[in-house]
């Protein structure tokens, strides 16, 4: 795949997730959008609650491990917004939304990186992580 080919899966799964209400605690259906895009790739993931994983399938205990870890969950919407915080918008090449800076652009960047990463053997195992609740659990 090309660099292009990335950024553009990586923008349409962010603006996926703007659209998806994920607040702390409710973050099912965004856990769904991730899964369902993992296996749209042709991975495999693991799945408890809403965390969603993936693991290099060269998975070596003896080497290290990379963790690519990015959260799920966004904050509620505060009054200020002055656009509609569920509705991804594209201007002067900056995505809006809510989530789309903490964290949805590293989550969905992050899960590029995997792909990229487990296409060829690495000197450490790579795993992805797109945890819930961080807002309010860390």
């Amino acid at each position: 795949m090309t660099q292009k080919e990335y950024t553009n899966d990586a923008i349409d799964l962010l603006k996926h997730l703007i659209a998806t209400p994920s607040v702390s605690r409710n973050e099912k259906e965004a856990a769904d959008i991730i899964a369902e895009t993992i296996v749209k790739y042709g991975l495999e993931y693991q799945r408890e609650a809403n965390n969603v994983w993936i693991t290099d399938k060269r998975f070596d205990k003896n080497k290290p491990t990379l963790l690519l870890n990015a959260h799920i969950d966004t904050v509620k919407p505060v009054d200020s917004w002055t656009r509609n915080p569920l509705e991804p918008t594209i201007e002067n090449n900056i995505l809006y939304g809510l989530g789309s800076n903490d964290c949805g652009g590293g989550l969905v960047s992050l899960l590029q990186v995997f792909r990229y990463l487990s296409e060829k053997p690495q000197k450490y195992n790579v795993i992805y992580l797109a945890s819930a609740e961080e807002e309010i659990s860390g």
